[in-house]
């Protein structure tokens, strides 16, 4: 699922997720990822993780990324 932390419907589409499942919050760098997650937990989300250092630096090292 792809959500833009800077949108205007983040908020809402956030209150309709399940806040009991895990999250895995990504960016390019990282800083992104961490508001959101931010967000997140303020809203009683529990399991919410930001991939740190970012995407690119994941790919960087080599990890597996699939794209559509």
């Amino acid at each position: 699922m792809n959500l833009d932390v800077n949108g205007p419907d983040f908020a809402k589409k956030v209150a309709a997720l399940d806040k009991g499942k895990t999250y895995l919050m990504y960016c390019a760098h990282g800083k992104r990822g961490l508001k959101a997650c931010g967000i997140m937990k303020d809203a009683a989300f529990t399991n919410v993780v930001n991939l740190e250092p970012g995407l690119s630096e994941w790919e960087k090292a080599g990890k597996p990324v699939k794209k559509k």
